[in-house]
Formats: C-alpha cells, sequence, structure tokens
C-alpha cells in the first residue's frame, strides 16, 4: 500500500493520472462477468423481461447527498455517457444511518476516481459520505464526490 503522506504529495499530470485510473477500471470485474451476491439478488427477484431496467432502478449518489455508505465491492459496467473512463460503477455494501445492505450506482466522474483509486490501493471496504456541491456549474450540475470517514469517524454514523 502506498505510503500516504508520500500519495498526498505526488501529484500525477492529467493524462497520467486518467490512464492510471483507466487501467485500474479495466480490470475490474464487470458486472455481467462477476456479480456479487446482492446482485444475484436483484436478478432473481425480476422476470427475465425486467433485467436491464433493474440497473436503472438503483440507488444513485445525485438521489442520496449526506447520506454516508460503506462501499464494500465495486464492479464495472459500461456507461452510455462518454466521459473520460466510459463506465459507472455498480457499489455493494451498507448504508450507514440504517444498517441496510444495498447496492449504489456511481456515475460521477469524481466520485468513480475516488472508487478507483480506493480498490487500487486496497483499501475497501472505506465508509464514505456522498457529498453534493451547493453551487452549480455553469451549466446547472451540482458535482457530487465522495468524503472519506475515517473509522472513528463512521462509528459514530452507524444505525
Amino acid at each position: 500500500m502506498p505510503n500516504k503522506e508520500t500519495q498526498a504529495l505526488s501529484v500525477q499530470s492529467g493524462g497520467a493520472a486518467i490512464e492510471e485510473l483507466r487501467a485500474v477500471a479495466m480490470a475490474l470485474p464487470d458486472v455481467e462477468e462477476d456479480p456479487t451476491e446482492k446482485m444475484l439478488a436483484y436478478v432473481a427477484s425480476a422476470p427475465p423481461e425486467a433485467w436491464e431496467a433493474l440497473w436503472q432502478s438503483l440507488p444513485n449518489l445525485q438521489d442520496n447527498p449526506g447520506r454516508s455508505f460503506r462501499v464494500e465491492t465495486i464492479r464495472a459496467r459500461p456507461s452510455d455517457f462518454e466521459g473520460a473512463l466510459g463506465i459507472y460503477l455498480v457499489c455493494e455494501g451498507t448504508w450507514l444511518d440504517s444498517g441496510e445492505r444495498s447496492l449504489l450506482t456511481c456515475s460521477s466522474i469524481m466520485g468513480i476516481g475516488q472508487l478507483l483509486v480506493l480498490h487500487r490501493d486496497q483499501r475497501l471496504p472505506a465508509d464514505l459520505e456522498i457529498v453534493r456541491k451547493e453551487k452549480p456549474t455553469r451549466r446547472g450540475f451540482h458535482p457530487i464526490h465522495f468524503r472519506y470517514l475515517d473509522p472513528a469517524q463512521a462509528a459514530k454514523r452507524v444505525g
């Protein structure tokens, strides 16, 4: 695992960082190739005609600002959005406020980057707070990212 102090001080150029994250993303298991137990439960609970719609109906970051989620595993899924990485992530974990096991989708480029770094550095499971910036961009979009919760903070938020 990289030294946290050194890692925080070394910043890669934008192109190098994106290429590194792209390599991490390409090595991730795909939802279809390696579904988690919760993903299989979603599929088993629906008729075949509804399987594709299941992915669109999962909870997502945008609808859950301020909540905290323990991310245990992540899987990649191709995205229709032509962003830097071309994927979105399906996270399996637990809502810290309720203890409910759930899946959560992440299409935020910053959030995907953060999750890929946690995966790369073998720091999953991780407790994260979903943060929505109050000030919108010029296009009216409210960026979403994660705030890392150290274990002492997370313990205070559980149930």
